[in-house]
């Protein structure tokens, strides 16, 4: 008789409708931030309020809007973030 052999990863100790969910619901978070500045289009994002409204941490907000500022209607400048007022770096959906 074998020795049971241990899950190589921990999604693969998790019961298999657990992991599918995970996969099927988790969105990048370059789409939660595109999603997040159509849905409110016009308004200026700084890196740290954004990242607080579609649960990231800053750095990843940094990153995320680097990539989504590369696409038609999106703009990277320095404003005053919509959110908490301040003068930064910001991302907004134009149009």
């Amino acid at each position: 008789m074998s020795a049971p052999v241990p899950p190589s990863s921990p999604d693969e100790a998790a019961p298999v409708e657990a992991r599918e969910r995970r996969v099927m619901t988790q969105a990048t978070a370059k789409q939660r931030l595109t999603a997040l500045l159509v849905e409110r289009r016009g308004h200026n994002f700084c890196d740290a309020c954004a990242a607080r409204a579609v649960g990231i941490d800053p750095s990843t907000a940094y990153r995320a809007a680097a990539k989504t500022m590369q696409a038609t209607g999106f703009v990277r400048e320095y404003a005053l973030c919509s959110d908490c007022g301040a003068s930064r770096l910001i991302t907004r959906a134009t149009g």
